[in-house]
């Protein structure tokens, strides 16, 4: 059967199922346990010269700062977010002298911070992927699809043996998203 053919029939099964919640709960619980291979997390595809400045960038990141990269020199810069375009920003005139520095390379890079679809995604991924509990993934879950879901999430992950690996995961996954950023622009 070619890929098209076999793609329609599975979907074909699940659109018969899409109102049962407990079949289609099967299924995915099937399709990520027994099929679904999690994104290589390894960091080998970052050329070793480039791996400080990648982590250096989604550090920064994570802390809600918007990273320059200079295509040329390599050199990187971060300023916060809401100093940026804020000239009545208190802190505008502390940051003058980068956004100077940023505006004179004429190859340079920008990396916004993470909006928060992502950030929810990147912890849907976590629960999905790296999360073998049964109830954890489900309280995580939970977590998720409640009112202020970062604070849910972050007060039932704190204290469980899965904090590290979170931490690991999210950092891994901030230090994909600049490489991918980065190695772009080449």
């Amino acid at each position: 059967m070619k890929n098209q053919k076999l793609l329609e029939s599975i979907l074909s099964v699940i659109s018969q199922v899409k109102e049962d919640r407990k079949k289609l709960q099967q299924i995915n619980d099937f399709l990520l346990s027994e099929i679904y291979e999690a994104p290589n997390a390894d960091f080998d595809e970052i050329p070793e010269n480039f791996k400080l400045l990648v982590r250096e960038v989604a550090d920064n990141l994570e802390v809600g700062m918007i990273c320059f990269i200079n295509g040329d020199t390599h050199e990187t810069a971060a300023i916060p977010l809401e100093v940026l375009g804020d000239e009545d920003s208190e802190n505008y005139e502390l940051w003058l002298d980068v956004k100077k520095k940023v505006l004179s390379w004429s190859n340079r890079i920008k990396i916004e911070p993470l909006l928060a679809h992502e950030s929810y995604e990147i912890m849907s991924d976590f629960v999905e992927t790296v999360v073998k509990d049964r109830a954890m993934q489900k309280q995580l879950s939970n977590a998720l699809g409640k009112r202020k879901p970062f604070a849910n999430f972050k007060n039932v992950i704190e204290g469980t043996n899965y904090l590290e690996k979170w931490y690991e995961f999210k950092t891994e996954w901030l230090q994909r998203y600049v490489w991918n950023k980065f190695s772009g622009n080449f």
